[in-house]
């Protein structure tokens, strides 16, 4: 659509450049801000559809963060009972060496 608007945009400049009239020259120039504001809400439109789609993955990261910092703690909490296991593990082993 751009590039369409675009070709039609570089037309109506040659065009205007052969206006005869001023008549001429302002109706091309009308119809050129005309492209110039369909250009706009089109790109206008581009950035926030992305806006929106920056926003909901924003949010989805967002809920999804105290899921990860939960099963962070639950992790930190198995290597806290691992370490104790193998602790005791160690302790019963000298034990039985010394037996």
């Amino acid at each position: 659509m751009i590039e369409q608007l675009d070709k039609t945009y570089d037309q109506l400049k040659i065009l205007r450049n052969k206006a005869t009239t001023q008549e001429e020259f302002e109706k091309i120039r009308l119809q050129m801000d005309k492209i110039n504001e369909q250009r706009r809400d089109i790109l206008n439109a581009a950035i926030n559809d992305s806006t929106e789609e920056y926003k909901a993955a924003t949010a989805e990261i967002k809920n999804a963060q105290p899921v990860i910092e939960e099963a962070i703690e639950d992790i930190n909490k198995i290597a806290y009972a691992i370490n104790k296991v193998a602790t005791v593990i160690t302790q019963i082993e000298k034990v039985l060496n010394k037996v």
